[in-house]
């Protein structure tokens, strides 16, 4: 696996070193600033994409007495580096712009310009869509934060390309280092982004409860499915009894699909609530599939009016202090305790908790649990 990582790594330098080459000569022909901090943008590019293969060889080294967990940080340290070399990029190109707003220059040759431009912007979209791809499905932030890094360049030359192409045709010159500067603020924003995470990886934070919720489910019986794999493949654990998945994931995530469920045989208890969404996009029905999908038998699943991603842990509670996620958390804490008390201590006294008609009447219909 790190010679296959170690491809894709090799890749972004290509890429790097062709875009270098096109915008390069895009802002030599048109003395454009747009086309100037794009191509700025490149050479942080290729900076990154050999630092991040430096790391990916450096994270594959066997541990050893010295290191005896690995060098697996290696690539945290790369992305905090990567994105440290955005914001410096993303300065320069304040830097350069400030002046060109009191003194702008015409632009020569824009339509070659856009050109050159244009088809260094899909060798971006292309080889970071890719590593991105690659980066999600091996679990590798390197990877991840490259693949990133070159959608943001994409975002940056699309900005740059339109710039350019506006000035040619309104003859707006202060148009180009406005753009320059608009492309520089959300540049900054990408950095400080991995920046944060890269140090949030490095200080080791506790799990998030989405995450922890994913390795219950891989430890219960949920099966993984790559198509580079062939078969499902099994990390199932036989050693717990039950299993309580707070707004875990369902088919779609990291090798789950529709069939993960399928031999899961233990009790299982889902929660989730009408508030618990997922990038904008999946509903809250999402996280309740390991419910429906597995066979039936001991398995529940929470629904709370209301409830949000950080309903379940209490954090909201305890953020906002209202009486209505005083009263969600109050809900979890008693099905979820129920559960643990039936399954864990056999205590048959849990059992009326566990019964979806008096969940439904004593809290009013905001919490609603079904039994399978």
């Amino acid at each position: 696996m790190p010679t296959s990582l170690e491809r894709y790594a090799w890749l972004s330098v290509a890429a790097a070193l062709a875009t270098i080459s096109l915008k390069t000569l895009a802002w030599w022909l048109t003395g454009s600033l747009g086309l100037l901090s794009d191509a700025m943008e490149s050479f942080v590019n290729l900076a990154a994409a050999l630092l991040a293969l430096s790391m990916l060889r450096l994270a594959a080294t066997p541990a050893d007495k010295d290191y005896p967990h690995g060098r697996s940080k290696a690539e945290y340290f790369a992305a905090g580096v990567e994105g440290a070399l955005i914001v410096l990029a993303a300065a320069g190109i304040v830097w350069a712009a400030l002046p060109r707003l009191f003194d702008p220059r015409s632009l020569a040759m824009p339509l070659v310009g856009i050109a050159l431009t244009g088809v260094a912007t899909a060798i971006n979209l292309a080889v970071g869509a890719v590593l991105l791809r690659v980066g999600q499905a091996r679990h590798s932030i390197t990877l991840e934060a490259d693949g990133r890094h070159l959608l943001t360049d994409v975002w940056t030359s699309f900005g740059v390309i339109a710039g350019v192409a506006l000035v040619a045709y309104t003859g707006w010159l202060q148009l180009d280092p406005l753009v320059a500067l608009l492309v520089a603020a959300h540049i900054l924003w990408i950095g400080f982004g991995l920046v944060r995470r890269s140090i949030s990886g490095l200080l080791d934070p506790a799990i998030a409860h989405g995450e922890q919720s994913e390795i219950a489910q891989l430890l219960g019986g949920a099966t993984l499915h790559a198509p580079e794999q062939g078969s499902p493949r099994s990390l199932a654990d036989p050693r717990p009894i039950a299993f309580l998945i707070l707004s875990g994931p369902g088919a779609g995530a990291r090798g789950l699909t529709e069939r993960s469920w399928d031999a899961w045989t233990r009790p299982m208890m889902v929660v989730t609530g009408s508030r618990d969404l997922v990038e904008g996009e999946r509903t809250p029905m999402w996280h309740l599939e390991p419910f429906f999908r597995s066979p039936a038998g001991d398995k529940y699943a929470l629904f709370l009016e209301g409830a949000s991603h950080r309903s379940f842990t209490g954090r909201q509670a305890e953020l906002t202090d209202t009486a209505e996620e005083r009263e969600i958390f109050r809900w979890v804490r008693a099905e979820t305790l129920a559960f643990w008390d039936l399954y864990l201590k056999s205590a048959t006294a849990a059992r009326p908790w566990l019964e979806p008609e008096r969940v439904a009447e004593s809290s009013g219909g905001r919490a609603k649990l079904q039994k399978r």
